[in-house]
């Protein structure tokens, strides 16, 4: 601190010159090389310091061999830290200094100016370096993770080069590489240490449910564009790594305290240590708790049904969301090492989500309790050998579909029964063929056994084991000291699918110099159904919009799909066959209203009843309170009896078939068309890539792709036309010719004693009054059949209430031909929509630049040029997207003071707005809205919350500017490790919505207390 005045300036001159005369009473000295881990050449002109007690004792500058001494150091330990501009900073603790000896500490310096110069293993399964991974590939130090309070591994990878991800709550998040996000995203392959860590049988991505503590993780890798080569299936769209750390290498005890907005309390420990130099060992756990931000979802009801489907506790109780986040995880690994080159690690890994909400595609949010995930592993590395076996078993925390202690849906109060385990075997083995060749082959075998006691699965539970079998090899060539030649094939099969999966790889790499990588590369990569999308048997919403009908998501059967039975009348809709609650439910009958009319009218009798009484009693009022009262509730009877027992013909009423949400869009007999079986999906990539390191301070990474997608799927689409009336003027005119002698023969008693009476003038009395009485009644009762006027009637009233009502009612359901399905639900699955594929083109980029030693400037940005596909069809009537932006980017200035322990980083992230259709979950903006599409028309149903036979109309996700800073400091504790940070995202508080059906997002500022033991 700067200091003013003679007194000061004498004071500290005194303070300097004591300093000075004591160090230089020592004989002690550290010496040693600093070397860089790229070659091990010597790093010449690196910074070193010795500190002792927060002071430095010693500095000097490194020599051109790269060797340095600090001498006249007294005795005692010592901090030394070396720093270089191009490389990261090294520290060493704990050297021990005595007078007349010399402590010798080398140092191994890894450029600081690339994660490019880190060694990763996700890109070619092997370790190699950054630099050289034929793909573009990001890493996530320690130190950066280290510096960050976080509640999962999101939070440490939203400026990464070509990663979206899409924010839910406080722990729910999404994560996809370059884009094409859903609901229930499981389209980019998550990794912890080599596993598998989605949810087994869903295949969601859950990063809520990782294993293990913050503090334990040593990096975190992320490998953009297809994978599939070399991982197989679901890795068409990138790979997310997390590595932990190995316990010889992170010996000691770590507790860290992180508080902050949202009631955020997290607690977490770990320790490594090592019984010899054969067994490693180490535990880590945290605890977590916070309040989710508040969110009320329109589409979810106020009170749950009362059906049997709902446990007894929930039924009819209301409906609201627990916005308590709670969690608990632990891990625990061995590490053997009984041999040289020979490492055996065991791991066993525990979460618990005490409370969570999360997001699914196709049932709506889900709220997530006593879910539990386990893992366990055993893997085994020999030289160039790696094997594996591992098991993740998931339990979202009931034991059957009446339980109420666990998971459930919030659209529906439906239990979520999962039990689901996923069993893998893989290996590994590098070669080397002649002098210039490297080969490395592999395979994988993967069994997943869904266990959903017929909640998710219903009545497919027992038929829902999937197994699939994958080999690959995979050479790399070195055709002369610049140029190597990449080429891998891959071999797949899958239980469910009748089809091989093939997927090739080849790349060409041009290394201009040793630190640059010109690389040209084709990948097709495969991603399969999950299991879900061939075993889903779950109602989304029960008694849709009061229909009677359910809505059910439904999985498309394995190899055979769905098909319509034909079998019933050939002058209706083309012989198709319709089930319908109003006709029995279970038989097949005639796809015509005629058919289930009546039975419509016998469920709806009390609800239209409701809806006439009043007009009835009004129409008659002249006749006085009581008698009209009576005659009301007589006519109203008399309507819907007549209705009830009327048989009419498909002469009579015309009938046609349409989708429930777009109920006024028709479909043509000849379009309802087989459900083709699931095939894999391929994708089609070629990417020209350009990274490396220049002038020592900057490191690049860039990459322009071009891909031809052929995932275009939905989630489970509605597929299952339903069966209205077909011309509502016709079914008025059958309506009034069955309603009309009902209310004649019920009000004509009254009229003729009102006739004899002379309510109807002299001429209508005596033997007149009879003739006269029931005129007057055949009269009334045709104007309230056809809607029209008369002396005791309100027009408008019964022929349009009754008639004009059916117009939008379901009256059964084109339903498939199949054992499995048993009513007149209606069915949304999966599907292959036309074999579409689209053309996407993009870029990403990361930059670095150190400025000096302690100066960093970062930056990324990624776009794709479309991301809204009007002419394909994405579910919902509307059209396919991506779910994610067209660009988006961030940048980063960073200060490192390793000295000081002094740590800060702000950053901006950018990007633009999107329409959503993903599932239940669809925005309006941006759309081409289609004509008869009642859920998206013009008008009031176009702004967020407009409701409609269609898909709930959430709001659209705005562009966003969000500031964060982060800064960590090591406390000037005597004896202590400790580091006190601090996190602010969206530090201006910008409130944003980054998913449809998700809260808006504020402000998050966490503190950390992390103590090094």
């Amino acid at each position: 601190m700067r200091r003013t005045g003679q007194t000061a300036l004498f004071a500290a001159l005194l303070l300097v010159g004591t300093m000075t005369a004591a160090l230089a009473q020592g004989t002690g000295a550290i010496a040693g090389k600093v070397s860089a881990a790229s070659g091990g050449l010597p790093v010449g002109d690196a910074h070193v310091l010795a500190v002792s007690g927060g002071r430095t004792a010693g500095r000097v500058n490194s020599s051109g061999d790269g060797t340095y001494r600090i001498a006249g150091l007294a005795s005692g330990t010592y901090t030394v830290i070396v720093t270089n501009i191009g490389f990261s900073a090294k520290r060493a603790e704990g050297v021990s200094v005595s007078d007349g000896q010399t402590a010798t500490v080398n140092f191994t310096l890894v450029e600081s100016a690339a994660s490019l110069s880190q060694v990763v293993v996700t890109a070619g399964r092997k370790a190699e370096r950054a630099l050289d991974a034929p793909a573009q590939i990001s890493v996530v130090t320690t130190e950066e993770i280290a510096a960050r309070p976080s509640i999962t591994v999101t939070d440490h990878i939203k400026t990464s080069p070509g990663i979206n991800v899409s924010t839910g709550g406080i722990e729910q998040a999404n994560i996809v590489a370059r884009g094409f996000n859903n609901a229930f995203s499981g389209s980019m392959l998550m990794l912890q240490d080599y596993r598998f860590a989605g949810v087994p049988s869903l295949r969601v991505n859950v990063p809520f449910l990782f294993t293990g503590s913050n503090e334990d993780i040593e990096r975190i890798e992320l490998l953009l564009g297809p994978a599939s080569a070399l991982y197989g299936p679901n890795s068409g769209n990138g790979v997310l790594h997390v590595l932990t750390k190995s316990p010889f290498d992170s010996k000691g005890t770590t507790v860290t305290f992180d508080g902050g907005e949202r009631s955020i309390f997290r607690a977490s420990f770990r320790h490594a240590g090592t019984v010899n130099d054969k067994i490693g060992y180490k535990f880590s756990g945290e605890t977590f708790t916070g309040r989710d931000w508040d969110y009320i979802d329109p589409a979810e009801p106020v009170t749950f049904d009362t059906a049997q489907r709902v446990p007894v506790d929930r039924r009819g109780a209301p409906s609201f969301r627990d916005y308590g986040v709670r969690r608990q995880t632990f891990e625990g690994r061995v590490d053997l090492k009984p041999i040289r080159d020979l490492t055996l690690i065991s791991t066993v890994g525990y979460t618990n989500i005490g409370n969570a909400l999360e997001l699914t595609g196709a049932n709506g949010t889900s709220q997530a309790r006593n879910w539990t995930y386990q893992s366990f592993q055993e893997r085994v590395n020999y030289k160039r050998f790696f094997g594996q076996i591992f098991m993740n078993i998931s339990d979202a925390g009931n034991n059957s579909a009446q339980d109420s202690r666990g998971t459930y849906l919030l659209r529906s109060g439906q239990p979520i029964v999962d039990k689901s385990r996923v069993i893998a075997v893989q290996a590994t083995q590098g070669f080397d063929v002649g002098r210039n060749t490297q080969l490395t082959v592999g395979g994988d075998y993967i069994f997943t056994n869904p266990r959903t006691s017929n909640t998710i699965n219903g009545a497919n539970e027992d038929r829902d084991d999937v197994t699939e079998i994958g080999g690959y090899v995979q050479s790399e060539t070195k055709l002369s000291n610049r140029f190597q030649f990449i080429a891998a094939v891959r071999l797949d099969s899958h239980s469910a699918i009748d089809e091989l999966m093939f997927s090739p790889r080849a790349a060409i790499i041009f290394r201009p110099s040793a630190d640059q990588n010109l690389r040209l590369s084709y990948n097709r990569a495969f991603s399969t159904p999950a299991n879900f999308s061939f075993f889903l048997d779950l109602i989304q919403t029960p008694n849709i919009g009061g229909s009677g009908f359910d809505l059910k998501a439904e999985g498309n059967p394995p190899k055979t799909g769905w098909d319509f039975s034909r079998g019933c009348a050939a002058a209706v809709n083309g012989g198709l066959c319709m089930r319908s609650p109003f006709t029995g439910g279970q038989a097949f009958v005639n796809a015509s209203a005629a058919s289930a009319l009546p039975g419509f009218f016998a469920a709806k009798q009390a609800s239209i009843n409701a809806s006439l009484l009043p007009s009835m009693t009004a129409a008659f009022a002249g006749f006085g309170a009581p008698t009209a009262a009576a005659l009301g509730a007589a006519v109203t009877s008399a309507i819907t009896n007549s209705m009830i027992a009327s048989t009419p013909t498909d002469v009579q009423l015309a009938s046609r078939m349409a989708l429930l949400s777009t109920a006024f869009s028709s479909i043509a007999p000849t379009n309802v068309t087989p459900i083709a079986a699931l095939k894999p999906s391929y994708n089609q990539t070629l990417e020209v890539g350009w990274k490396g390191i220049a002038m020592k301070k900057m490191r690049f990474d860039a990459s322009v792709w071009w891909q031809n997608r052929g995932d275009v799927g939905t989630s489970a689409l509605l597929s299952t036309p339903s069966v209205f009336v077909g011309d509502t003027a016709q079914a008025r005119g059958y309506v009034a010719s069955v309603i009309t002698p009902a209310i004649a023969a019920t009000i004509t008693p009254t009229f003729i004693g009102a006739a004899a009476a002379g309510a109807f003038g002299p001429g209508c009395t005596g033997g007149a009054a009879v003739a006269c009485g029931t005129a007057q009644a055949n009269g009334t009762a045709a104007a309230i059949g056809a809607g029209v006027s008369s002396k005791f009637y309100s027009p408008q009233i019964a022929t349009p209430n009754v008639a004009g009502g059916l117009a939008g009612a379901p009256l059964g359901t084109v339903t498939f031909n199949s054992p499995s399905v048993k009513d007149g639900s209606l069915l949304a699955t999966y599907q292959l929509v036309g074999n579409n594929t689209i053309d996407v083109f993009g870029f990403d980029l990361g930059v670095e630049y150190e400025l000096n030693d302690r100066w960093s400037v970062l930056g990324t940005a990624s776009g794709m040029n479309q991301n809204q596909w009007d002419n394909i069809p994405g579910g919902n009537g509307l059209p396919y997207t991506s779910n994610s932006p067209r660009l988006n980017g961030s940048a980063t200035i960073r200060y490192r003071d390793e000295k000081e322990g002094f740590n800060a980083e702000v950053r901006t992230r950018v990007s633009s707005g999107y329409a959503i259709n993903s599932g239940v979950y669809a925005t309006g903006y941006g759309f081409a809205i289609p004509a008869g599409n009642p859920g998206f028309v013009a008008g009031a149903q176009t702004g967020p919350g407009a409701t409609g036979p269609g898909t709930y109309n959430y709001e659209g996700v705005p562009r966003m500017g969000l500031l964060d800073i982060q800064t960590s400091w090591r406390l000037p504790w005597e004896g202590q490790n400790a580091t006190l940070s601090l996190s602010a995202t969206n530090l201006l508080d910008q409130k944003y919505r980054s998913f449809a059906g998700a809260p808006i997002i504020g402000r998050m500022i966490m503190t950390r207390l992390q103590l090094v033991y």
